[in-house]
């Protein structure tokens, strides 16, 4: 069985401390990608994951990078909805907490896409 492919978008202390050591301790996956706003923080992924490691800055370099089979989105609260958008427009599964700091119009409309591209027929479609 191969491993699944994961991209992170964004490297705070959430997927730091939360995410990475989720991944590891279950072993069925591998961060192929991962993304961050700060040339520092890109730096500091290069540091820690290793050269095999595809570093993007901005989340849309990664959706247009490599290959993946998912993403984990762990970003600040005003980059939730272009990240989330960005990443169910690309059809890739995500792993994605929302902050309980959000309002609740701005989840409702996440919500609403989520059902949305939920539904058959939405995106991109097999041959």
């Amino acid at each position: 069985m191969s491993l699944i492919r994961i991209g992170l978008i964004g490297y705070g202390k959430w997927t730091r401390n939360a995410y990475l050591p989720a991944l590891k301790r279950d072993g069925r996956a591998v961060v192929t990608s991962a993304a961050a706003r700060s040339e520092s923080t890109c730096r500091m992924i290069e540091n820690d994951l290793g050269p095999d490691v595809s570093v993007f800055e901005g989340f849309e370099g990664l959706l247009e990078g490599p290959e993946l089979d998912a993403v984990f989105i762990g970003v600040p609260d005003f980059l939730h909805e272009s990240a989330l958008t960005a990443v169910l427009d690309s059809g890739l599964p995500a792993l994605y907490e929302p902050s309980m700091r959000l309002n609740i119009l701005t989840y409702q409309v996440l919500m609403w896409f989520i059902l949305l591209i939920s539904k058959p027929g939405f995106g991109p479609q097999e041959d």
